[in-house]
């Protein structure tokens, strides 16, 4: 599996069901999404770390503000 930040960001984030997924709730999904409906994570077997998602979000934010500051002085 191919390393880089993306996907080391999103594996931080993500908690991915080691259970296959029933064929009923990819089909469901898959009409959900083509009907441009919310698709339920859950049944897709992945959910989100919030306080880890809001850590990434923070992070990044402070990246672009520390960057634009160091632009204007230098």
């Amino acid at each position: 599996k191919e390393k880089n930040i993306k996907n080391t960001l999103l594996e931080y984030i993500y908690i991915i069901s080691k259970q296959p997924i029933l064929l009923k709730d990819l089909l469901v999904a898959n009409r959900q999404h083509n009907e441009g409906m919310h698709v339920d994570p859950a049944k897709l077997g992945f959910r989100i770390r919030l306080v880890r998602a809001y850590i990434v979000y923070i992070g990044i934010v402070l990246a672009v503000i520390i960057q634009h500051f160091e632009k204007k002085q230098g």
